[in-house]
């Protein structure tokens, strides 16, 4: 099911300011932000992903951070993925996954340890049935979803993505209802990185998805909605005009 969703600020004028200054942008940040109450039961969902380029690099990280108020009461309501679209679908490659600074993998909120997280995660940069939003090309999974297979993990040879273990649950943890006590979990955030040869800009990344539980009918938060995408572009469009006229 697809939820209201709602466009960070910072995203939203770092895109209009890199479309307005007209040229190439070296490195940037921005962070875009979803939540919607979940129709399972009700708790609040609530994700954020932070976009990094480096230059120097060549590098691109995603900082995904589960900020759910609440313990998760049940699977469906785990976050385990990220999608975006890059104008253009320039060649943005897979490095490594790894946890967020401060984070833990935990089973039943008890800290584990033996898991590589590149064997656990996976990308994949020329997806065309992610059918929320079939722009999204690129995109990071711990669950399988018919899209990602072993050999699209972050290390290439890890087990097929599937069930929701390594999703990234909030700092809350987990109750231990609805299978959460059986699962392994990321406790707060998962760090990626990935590689490009691309000039990018903030500019180019306008469309994002943060899908959560197993299968694509479970919560997704679209960013930006379609109207809110159409009224953010308008919005760049008049602000490059103003300029022209000065």
């Amino acid at each position: 099911m697809r939820f209201a969703t709602f466009f960070s600020l910072r995203a939203a004028t770092a895109i209009v300011a890199a479309c307005a200054a007209g040229a190439a942008q070296a490195d940037f940040s921005f962070s875009v932000t979803g939540s919607a109450n979940s129709s399972i039961d009700g708790d609040l969902l609530k994700a954020k992903a932070t976009l990094t380029f480096t230059d120097a690099t060549d590098t691109l990280t995603v900082l995904l951070e589960n900020l759910a108020p609440n313990a998760v009461k049940t699977q469906g309501n785990t976050l385990s993925g990220f999608y975006f679209s890059a104008d253009g679908d320039p060649a943005i490659t897979k490095v490594s996954a790894a946890l967020g600074a401060g984070s833990i993998v935990t089973l039943f909120n008890t800290q584990v340890f033996g898991d590589d997280l590149n064997d656990r995660w996976a990308y994949r940069n020329d997806i065309t049935s992610y059918t929320p939003n079939t722009n999204l090309r690129y995109g990071m999974s711990a669950v399988g979803l018919g899209i990602f297979t072993p050999a699209d993990t972050f290390s290439g040879t890890g087990p097929s993505p599937s069930g929701t273990d390594f999703d990234i649950v909030p700092t809350a943890g987990v109750t231990g209802g609805g299978g959460t006590d059986t699962r392994r979990y990321v406790n707060n955030s998962m760090l990626f990185t990935l590689n490009t040869q691309a000039l990018l800009t903030a500019a180019d990344f306008q469309q994002f998805a943060f899908q959560y539980g197993s299968a694509l009918d479970e919560p997704t938060i679209l960013v930006p909605e379609p109207a809110t995408l159409a009224a953010l572009g308008l919005g760049a469009l008049g602000l490059l005009r103003r300029r022209a006229k000065r």
